[in-house]
Order: structure tokens, then C-alpha cells, then sequence
């Protein structure tokens, strides 16, 4: 029950950052979180999670890393091996309630036998806050 908790708090952590894309807020810059979203990519794509967890999550999704490698594999294991990045969209969002502001990555990748879209949300420390995988 535990699990499924947080799996339901990480997709909605992903569509709550990413239902509103815009402008990015000029605490960003573009090219730095293209960069760190393809580093994000690169590490789910070599199982690496314990390195993706110490270095690049957000406190919150660190204690969730195990449901996101179970999810990550459940996303990645039908369509094969890691080919390329195909292209990266970098917009901006804001907390309705908070107002903090947040870049937001959709990144979309070619692998062996389909392709994973990669949306990636991230802080202004660019720490990665929302991850999701379609």
C-alpha cells in the first residue's frame, strides 16, 4: 500500500508541474536543464538509480528511487535499449498555490523497438522534482 502511495504521489507531482508549461522563468537557463535532463535520461537508461538518487533527486523523490526504477523498467523493458535522444522541450511552470517556479524537460527518446517520452521537472537548485515516463 506503501508503494502504491507513492507511485500515485510521483505521477501527480509530474502532472501537477507539467499542466501548465510556459515561459521559462529567467531562474533558468535552458541549456543547463537540457543538459541535466539528458544526464537524468542517461542514468535511467544504465540502471544507475543509486547515483541518480545521491546526486541529481530532489529530497522527495529520493526516498521513492525503488518505485522509480521499478517504474522505469516497466516503462523502458518493452521498447529495448537506449538508441537517442530524439529531441528536448524546455518550458516553465509555476505552483499555483506556492508560486514557485520550476523548468520542466520533455525529453523524447528512440530506443530499440519504440520510444519513452521523458517529462522532467526541476527546481531552482535543479534538483529533479517530477519525473514520469510514457
Amino acid at each position: 500500500m506503501k508503494k502504491l502511495k507513492a507511485i500515485i504521489m510521483l505521477f501527480l507531482t509530474a502532472l501537477l508541474l507539467t499542466g501548465c508549461g510556459g515561459k521559462l522563468s529567467d531562474k533558468f537557463d535552458e541549456k543547463e536543464v537540457s543538459a541535466e535532463a539528458e544526464e537524468i535520461v542517461s542514468l535511467v537508461n544504465e540502471g544507475d538509480f543509486e547515483t541518480l538518487r545521491r546526486e541529481k533527486l530532489g529530497a522527495a523523490l529520493a526516498e521513492m528511487t525503488d518505485e522509480l526504477e521499478k517504474g522505469a523498467e516497466q516503462v523502458i523493458n518493452p521498447v529495448g535499449d537506449f538508441k537517442e535522444i530524439q529531441a528536448i522541450t524546455v518550458t516553465g511552470t509555476k505552483d499555483k498555490d506556492t508560486g514557485t517556479e520550476y523548468a520542466v524537460a520533455v525529453v523524447l527518446a528512440q530506443h530499440a523497438d519504440g520510444k519513452v517520452q521523458y517529462t522532467i521537472s526541476f527546481d531552482t537548485a535543479m534538483k529533479c522534482v517530477g519525473f514520469y515516463m510514457k
